[in-house]
């Protein structure tokens, strides 16, 4: 176990084997569920036209959505085979549950007959004939809903071998007798199937049993199946016609399709008493348990075309060891004296009594041609296709392929090789195997071997410069799975873009590993400081700072000398690394110097200074009598700031 097909479905355990396939339980670790998966045995695909035939029959089964239909996902080929991907259905077969627990009551029969009814009625409404409807193949879901599995299987590989070798697949104990006689089928080959599968549930048993698939193929063709009313005395008429309605010999004389079977029994239903639903048949005491014999799926060797098989012919006188009803059933049996009168002349008619030992040699020898024939064909059959052909698959884990080959041959098996990486197997050992060790496998048919060729080493793809979207598309392209992404920030790689990864390029690694990846934030945005009101050395123009300072300086009369006065851009301003911010310094207040006013009239000295930009006080000494500027506080040539008072001392 633990092969994956198709890089997407790994096997994880065995779930039966059919006459047509192996089915495994299989987990999609691309959608992350369980599933089964069919794998055809490869001498079913024996002809070119077989894929071409199965993709298609395929693709229309997997337009079957619906509740009591198993549903087709996927299908797919392998060396030498293919395989169909379906809903795993966690629940018994009703075959398990017929032998389990066989005869059901009538109510527990007659409504899985209807859930079957409505799956047939849905498949064929699309043209889909199953060909194969058997207890095998009606799972129960967890719910107890029925749904039926392998559609269209049956019938792609009668098609295909049919095509070569004239040949005819079915589970003999539920085939129709157009499919023996004329190899041909309809809807109604389903519903002759289901009508036996319904008579089983009932009785505990098949109507028809023999020794071989020949005698049982035989008696579909040239009997009735028996009301069932003659095996189960109290079963209502009502029952015993619908199922006859559903096996008659005649497909003209059976339903026309599911849904007029469908109709019939929805309107039987309500018929029937309670009590009547819920009693079931209790097999005589001379039986311990009903035979179970549903003979299992097999291949009835038909003429090509229309033509009918000339020992099946209704015609003809049936053979001594042709099948009957069950034993143990009450109802009237077929007789099996060899030398009844059905199967001799009557000596007593012919009036010629010393002529019946010759009459008799002509039988006899017929009798023991066909039966020598009889036991040749069921010798051939087993050693060829029966039981007899199957050979348990070795253990081969962990040998050499040449080990392998040899103890595959050893064993009547061939094999076939493919190559595959392993984390836990050496390189050149066998890893494992399809069929698994132990299965059961046809001789002619070829056991697939995985050879490993050791852990699988890839190459880290160069990612630095992409983007972080092309950089995980990249390692999923490389089948790497991202490790651990960072993101910081970059003077120099925009933002989203590969900075570095860990390993770097070209490390080679296991297939499982990781690579980190480191991302770009783009620039770091820093917040500009807020300077105004800061003297100058205060402000930190060292390299660990992001900005580039620029100074001005500017008069101010309200600012300090040597004080930040404005700053652009404004401070919380996000800028980046090397970006300029501008700072005005205060030069103080601009300073104007005292005009020389000495010997100027008041007047005139007054104007002069106010148009400087002073304020003017006046003094006078002995009352100005002359009117004259003596001198002025401060002194001509003091520098004052505009607004500044300047005294005027005037005599």
């Amino acid at each position: 176990m633990g092969l994956v097909i198709d890089g997407r479905y790994r096997v994880d355990s065995l779930l039966a084997r059919g006459g047509m396939a192996t089915v495994y339980r299989a987990f999609d670790e691309r959608l992350e569920r369980e599933v089964a998966v069919k794998v055809l045995y490869p001498h079913l695909v024996d002809s070119g036209s077989f894929l071409a035939r199965f993709q298609k029959e395929a693709r229309s089964v997997a337009r079957l959505i619906h509740p009591n239909i198993v549903t087709v996902f996927d299908q797919g080929e392998l060396p030498g085979t293919a395989y169909i991907v379906m809903q795993l259905i966690d629940g018994p077969s009703v075959r398990e549950l017929i032998d389990q627990d066989a005869p059901f009551t009538l109510k527990r029969a007659l409504d899985l007959t209807e859930k079957v009814l409505i799956g047939l009625q849905a498949a064929h409404s699309q043209g889909i004939i199953h060909r194969d409807i058997k207890p095998e193949n009606i799972l129960l879901s967890p719910d107890g809903t029925p749904q039926i599995a392998d559609f269209g299987l049956a019938q792609t590989i009668s098609q295909t071998s049919g095509a070569t070798s004239h040949t005819l697949l079915g589970t003999v104990a539920y085939v129709a007798p157009e499919l023996i006689t004329k190899g041909e089928s309809d809807e109604r080959s389903d519903l002759y199937a289901l009508g036996i599968m319904l008579f089983e549930m009932l009785t505990g048993s098949v109507p028809f049993k023999g020794a071989n698939a020949i005698n049982i193929a035989y008696a579909h063709v040239s009997q009735s199946v028996p009301p069932i009313s003659q095996i189960v005395d109290w079963m209502p008429t009502e029952v015993d016609e619908f199922l006859s309605s559903l096996t008659a010999q005649d497909p003209e004389e059976r339903f026309e399709s599911a849904q007029a079977a469908l109709a019939d029994l929805r309107l039987l239903l309500p018929e029937l008493s309670n009590d009547l639903l819920h009693r079931r048949f209790t097999v005589p005491q001379a039986s311990n348990q009903p035979e179970k014999d549903h003979a299992p799926t097999a291949r009835l060797n038909v003429p090509s075309g229309t033509a009918r098989l000339p020992f099946l012919e209704k015609s003809q006188k049936r053979l001594n060891s042709a099948p009957t009803a069950p034993a143990d059933f009450p109802g009237p049996k077929a007789s099996t004296d060899s030398t009844s009168a059905a199967a001799l002349p009557d000596a007593g008619k012919s009036g010629h009594s010393d002529s019946l030992p010759r009459r008799k040699w002509p039988w006899l020898l017929f009798w023991i041609f066909l039966i020598a024939g009889v036991s040749s064909a069921g010798s051939w059959w087993y050693l060829e296709k029966g039981p007899g052909a199957y050979y348990p698959v070795p253990q081969l884990q962990g040998l050499t392929q040449e080990q392998a080959d040899e103890l595959l041959k050893e064993n009547g098996l061939s094999v076939t090789a493919e190559s595959d990486f392993s984390d836990s197997v050496p390189a050149g050992k066998v890893i494992d195997t399809l069929p698994v060790a132990g299965e059961k496998q046809y001789k002619n048919d070829p056991v697939l071997i995985r050879i490993s060729k050791g852990v699988e080493m890839l190459t880290v793809p160069e990612l630095i410069g992409e983007t972080k979207e092309a950089a995980l598309k990249k390692l999923a392209e490389a089948r790497f799975q991202a490790g651990n992404i960072t993101e910081e920030f970059s003077e120099d790689v925009p933002a989203g873009v590969v900075i570095a990864t860990q390993p770097g390029a070209n490390t080679t690694l296991k297939h499982d590993s990781s690579v980190d990846l480191k991302i770009s934030k783009g620039r770091q945005p820093f917040a500009v400081p807020n300077l105004v009101g800061k003297t100058r050395d205060a402000i930190d123009t060292s390299e660990n700072q992001p900005f580039k300072f620029s100074f001005s300086d500017q008069f101010s009369d309200t600012v300090p000398k040597g004080v930040v006065i404005s700053q652009e851009p404004a401070a919380g301003t996000n800028k980046y690394r090397g970006d300029e911010v501008k700072v005005v310094i205060s030069k103080g207040p601009e300073l104007f110097p005292v005009p020389a006013v000495f010997g100027k009239s008041q007047k005139e000295a007054t104007k002069m200074l106010q148009e400087a930009g002073f304020k003017v006080k006046i003094e006078k000494i002995f009352d100005g009598v002359f009117g004259t500027v003596r001198m002025t506080r401060p002194g001509k040539g003091t520098m004052l700031p505009k607004g500044a008072t300047v005294t005027l001392v005037v005599i």
